[in-house]
């Protein structure tokens, strides 16, 4: 079972910024979990949030700024680590840089957030450019390599539609036989359900029908504890480097 980074080590930097994803490699965590959004002017950006008021000291809708507008945006001083430490002058990541900076060292698990139809196409092109299809070999857990997920199931058949080459698994709060024969049906390799969610029945199922089978919203060791039980492929967590030794023993 492998630990994500969700938004990298977002416990301890500022979610989604190269702050905290360059700090998941350094504790060799190289599975990374980020959030696509679109620009107004048809740039891909790393971000949660449609709007950038939580992250950043701005105002407003992703869609309504320019790349060169957002970049002018603080993405890191609202946070303060536990040990004090603090993060302004954090920029909100480019999808371009970022694909830049870690080629050849992480699995990235990008998740499609932005409705926008012409975002899944752009990705594409970016991917493309920089290699990323050459080394994904449709695996979620492959090194290098890249992942689309989402909730957004029009998004994600989009992403495959263009992208056949590359691991799609779908993000889901509700769990159930349904949801499984869906991903199946339309040759989605993974299935990423809420941990609270999942039974030994349907992680059965799930793996009978050959699917990767990966869970969010871990919050504890109980937690993790349950998806080792499971037999889960992977699990997504805000503090992943402090469940290594759990998942070594």
């Amino acid at each position: 079972m492998i630990l994500i980074a969700h938004r990298g080590i977002s416990c301890q930097r500022p979610e989604n910024t190269f702050a905290s994803f360059d700090y998941a490699l350094n504790l060799g965590i190289p599975y990374i979990e980020l959030d696509l959004h679109l620009t107004s002017d048809g740039i891909p950006v790393v971000m949660h949030d449609e709007t950038v008021d939580r992250t950043t000291n701005g105002s407003g809708l992703i869609s309504d700024f320019t790349k060169d507008q957002l970049m002018q945006l603080d993405a890191g001083s609202w946070f303060v680590s536990e040990n004090g430490e603090q993060f302004s002058g954090e920029s909100v990541p480019v999808f371009e840089d970022l694909l830049q900076r870690y080629s050849g060292q992480a699995h990235i698990f990008v998740e499609i957030k932005s409705k926008d139809p012409d975002l899944v196409t752009l990705a594409k092109r970016l991917i493309k450019k920089h290699g990323w299809f050459d080394t994904s070999q449709s695996r979620f857990a492959h090194i290098p390599g890249i992942s689309m997920i989402s909730f957004n199931m029009d998004q994600l058949l989009v992403s495959k539609k263009i992208m056949p080459d590359i691991g799609h698994g779908l993000l889901t709060e509700a769990y159930s036989g349904e949801i499984i024969d869906f991903c199946e049906i339309n040759g989605l390799q993974g299935i990423f359900p809420y941990i609270q969610t999942i039974t030994p029945e349907l992680q059965a199922l799930s793996k009978q029908k050959g699917l990767y089978t990966g869970a969010w919203g871990i919050q504890s060791k109980q937690d993790v504890t349950k998806a080792l039980e499971l037999g889960l492929d992977g699990i997504t967590l805000d503090c992943p480097q402090e469940f290594v030794r759990l998942l070594q023993n």
